[in-house]
């Protein structure tokens, strides 16, 4: 191999290293190759860098738009240790990015947690929220989180399934309203044994797949209205169900109800 092959090999190897390098969100510019081992040491995982993360949670803010994410995770909501906790993801990508089961939130953990509002902040469209606040088996857990303030455009998003169940404290929803129109899923479950929620809008006709709230018997008259309203008008094509809880079913008007029939949903209560 001739020395010039060599040095253009060499001169490919650095531009590739370098291009990888900034690729993980590190900015390496005009710097030598010597200083490129400094500079994978500032790469961090998808998860975020650890030792940042930890001081991160002592305060009421996590502020994760240093990082480079597809996927954040954390173990609970006790990372915040107070009652007014702020999550900004600034820098989750769009593409594959999604907060399926951001919170993992353990039985163990569930009856320590703080936190009673939460503020999702995420400029992104993402394509899924699957399981992002999700709790199963919480009945017989106290939950303190109270209201949810979401203000992530979810009108890319083709999952929900679950992405706000098992929140019993859970009161209002605010923020961004909730766009239903890419929703790929059959049914929507997404407030599964929410049993205290009140508040939470959605945007108009965006709701194509069957809509279940049955746990949650006191939605506001103004919620109500707008889960209707959300109704798209299915003339013509497939029905599809709108199931609520009974007490909330009681409440419908004839006029809602002629809405809700009219616009080819079937009303299950």
């Amino acid at each position: 191999m001739s020395i010039a092959s060599e040095i253009q090999r060499l001169q490919t190897a650095k531009a590739d290293i370098k291009a990888a390098i900034e690729e993980k969100g590190v900015t390496v510019g005009d710097g030598t190759i010597d200083t490129y081992a400094t500079k994978i040491g500032e790469i961090s995982g998808d998860s975020g860098d650890y030792k940042q993360g930890y001081e991160d949670g002592k305060n009421s803010v996590v502020d994760l738009a240093r990082y480079i994410i597809h996927r954040p995770q954390f173990t609970s909501l006790n990372i915040f240790g107070t009652s007014e906790a702020v999550l900004n993801l600034d820098s989750i990508r769009a593409d594959g990015g999604d907060l399926l089961n951001m919170f993992n939130i353990s039985q163990a953990e569930r009856s320590n947690t703080t936190v009673e509002h939460l503020t999702i902040n995420c400029p992104t469209l993402l394509q899924s929220i699957q399981q992002m606040l999700f709790c199963s088996n919480n009945e017989s857990y106290d939950r303190t989180l109270k209201r949810l303030t979401f203000n992530i455009d979810t009108q890319k998003c083709t999952n929900f399934n679950y992405a706000f169940s098992g929140l019993v404290a859970l009161e209002t929803v605010d923020g961004m309203p909730l766009n239903f129109s890419a929703n790929a899923q059959a049914t929507l479950n997404l407030f599964t044994n929410d049993r205290a929620l009140k508040d939470f809008r959605v945007v108009k006709e965006t709701i194509y797949k069957n809509f279940n709230i049955q746990h949650c018997s006191l939605l506001s008259t103004d919620t109500i209205q707008s889960i209707i309203d959300g109704l798209a008008d299915l003339t013509g094509g497939t029905a599809q169900t709108l199931t609520l809880h009974a007490t909330v079913g009681a409440k419908l008007t004839d006029t809602q109800k002629a809405t809700i029939t009219a616009k080819n949903w079937t009303l299950v209560y």
